[in-house]
């Protein structure tokens, strides 16, 4: 019989939940393609899933979140709404209260390249019936 220490049970417990956690994590990660359609001031729009996203669109084209995100690349324009993947965000957040703002910020300036922020755009009238339509199939 084996006798097991309660610090060896705690060991192979955690090993055993680490490894199991790698192949239960199987998960793609975000995807900036798979999107979902919100409704924000009388407008739709389409975000990724996994997002937050602003709930009031820019106002106008030198809105300071129009201008930073054109200085990040992104095309974004007065009537446009932001959005950050909850992966993105929340490992800024981190970086964020752990002090160390710098990669926090670094974390957000890679966003653009990586894809986790961007500006949607609101849709017409044909391109929510198409995409409302793709929805009930």
């Amino acid at each position: 019989m084996i006798k097991i220490t309660s610090a060896k049970a705690i060991v192979m417990t955690s090993v055993s939940l680490f490894l199991l956690s790698g192949c239960m994590n199987g998960e793609p990660s975000f995807n900036p393609n798979n999107k979902r359609m919100v409704a924000i001031a009388g407008k739709t729009y389409r975000v990724p899933l996994e997002t937050n996203y602003s709930t009031q669109p820019f106002q106008s084209a030198t809105d300071n979140g129009v201008i930073k995100g054109r200085e990040a690349g992104l095309d974004c324009r007065k009537g446009d709404i932001f959005w950050i993947s909850t992966e993105a965000q929340e490992a800024a957040r981190r970086a964020s209260l752990d002090g160390d703002t710098q990669r926090a910020a670094s974390i957000i300036i890679a966003a653009p390249r990586k894809k986790q922020i961007g500006c949607a755009h609101p849709l017409s009238k044909k391109e929510f019936e198409y995409y409302k339509a793709k929805q009930k199939i």
